[in-house]
């Protein structure tokens, strides 16, 4: 009985050594299962990979014109305050020149006036009329008006043009404000 138990326990050992090999080959065809669907995977994210690299490369170039674009807005509207800037001194020059000939010949007037006071109170002690420079000074007094209210018209409509100009600027800065975020950098 010795040799039969030998034998049973030699048939024993084998038999859990043939299902150990089977469950191995199992574990072996597991194993190449999942490296296979580990390969395919690695695949797909790969490929996802370089389409990320590629859309980074198209939103770093989109950031780039952006910035471009802020930029020279940025210019644009820098180019327009001066130009406010100026049209603002050439109409307070204009006011100024303006405002220093209505002096120059308000100075005149006053002057002319005196001479005329004089001329009268001269040529009534000589007896002599002074009708004619009389009329000749109110001819230039009414003159001098005269260009007055054409010079106020001339400020009014530099006052109407300005504001235009400013109203626009004011209904544009919304728009660059909005273009401006809608292109600001991340």
């Amino acid at each position: 009985m010795f040799n039969q138990e030998l034998i049973n326990a030699g048939m024993k050992q084998m038999d859990e050594t043939d299902q150990a090999i089977e469950r191995s080959k199992q574990v072996v065809h597991q194993t190449i299962e999942v490296g296979t669907q580990t390969a395919t995977t690695l695949k797909g994210q790969t490929e996802q990979m370089g389409w990320i690299v590629n859309e980074l490369d198209s939103i770093q170039f989109s950031i780039k014109k952006a910035l471009k674009l802020v930029k020279e807005i940025g210019r644009q509207v820098a180019t327009d305050k001066c130009i406010m800037l100026l049209l603002v001194l050439i109409v307070c020059g204009v006011i100024a020149i303006i405002v220093v000939k209505e002096e120059n010949k308000n100075v005149k007037l006053n002057y002319e006036a005196f001479l005329l006071v004089r001329v009268e109170k001269s040529s009534e002690s000589y007896g002599i009329k002074a009708s004619k420079s009389k009329l000749r000074i109110q001819a230039q007094l009414q003159e001098a008006m005269q260009d007055h209210e054409e010079l106020t018209k001339e400020i009014d409509v530099f006052k109407e043009k300005l504001e235009k100009q400013r109203t626009r600027q004011e209904e544009e800065l919304p728009q660059m404000k909005v273009n401006w975020k809608l292109y600001k950098p991340l």
